[in-house]
């Protein structure tokens, strides 16, 4: 099944709901169903008749180099500790 280009569905789902969360950059290997240039610019289009953001499409690799020089193992720390922090103060609503 091909859903907006995307050869699997849930690759498919995926791309909706990083672009409904408007994410900036979307990390994937998967040349085959999403990296590929066809694939991209119907996801951009489809998109922007809705008046909806595209996340740029990136090898992991390519993402690396975007991050700031701090070892990954800090930034998820910080994450994890923030999230406790906000969660112990009520800051967080389930």
């Amino acid at each position: 099944m091909e859903v907006a280009g995307v050869g699997k569905y849930e690759n498919a789902i995926h791309i909706a709901v990083a672009v409904l969360l408007q994410v900036d950059c979307f990390l994937t290997w998967d040349e085959e169903h999403i990296l590929k240039e066809s694939v991209m610019k119907m996801i951009q289009h489809l998109n922007e008749e809705r008046g909806l953001k595209t996340p740029v499409f990136l090898r992991p690799e390519e993402f690396k180099p975007l991050l700031p020089s701090v070892p990954i193992g800090q930034i998820i720390n910080r994450l994890i500790e923030n999230n406790l922090q906000n969660f112990d103060s009520g800051s967080v609503r389930g």
